[in-house]
């Protein structure tokens, strides 16, 4: 799950520069979860207008899984007993969410090794740079 979320993450970045009006949106507060302990629902996914192209993670409501959004499906991974089990989940409520509506997005060939998580960084800092992205906005 976590070279999902990482690949996920790195995706955003490579969104095509000919759709400059996608904005990524948050819905929640880490410091919410983490400082207050409020681990209730703060969206329902399916309450999200135009999923077409939507793209999105983030943890569960109570912390009770994640939640992926892959071109406008939902999918919550959950541990069911010692398994992990993950399902389409429409109606998923996540406790922090964090999505856009991605129509096109840029394909691109690493000419590096990404092996680690500085290298990865070190990696989206520049693509970001030489797209002219503001790293201080989501």
């Amino acid at each position: 799950m976590i070279r999902t979320i990482t690949v996920f993450a790195f995706s955003f970045l490579l969104q095509s520069a000919e759709q400059p009006h996608y904005k990524v949106k948050v819905a929640g507060e880490m410091r919410r979860i983490m400082q207050a302990g409020e681990l209730t629902s703060v969206i329902k996914l399916d309450t999200i207008k135009n999923k077409q192209h939507l793209f999105g993670l983030g943890p569960a409501a109570l912390l009770k899984g994640e939640i992926i959004t892959i071109d406008g499906v939902s999918f919550l991974s959950e541990i069911v007993g010692e398994k992990i089990v993950n399902t389409k989940r429409a109606n998923a409520e996540a406790a922090m969410f964090v999505y856009a509506d991605i129509e096109k997005w840029e394909t691109r060939l690493l000419s590096e090794d990404v092996n680690d998580m500085q290298s990865l960084e070190r990696l989206i800092v520049r693509i970001a740079e030489e797209k002219g992205l503001d790293m201080k906005q989501p």
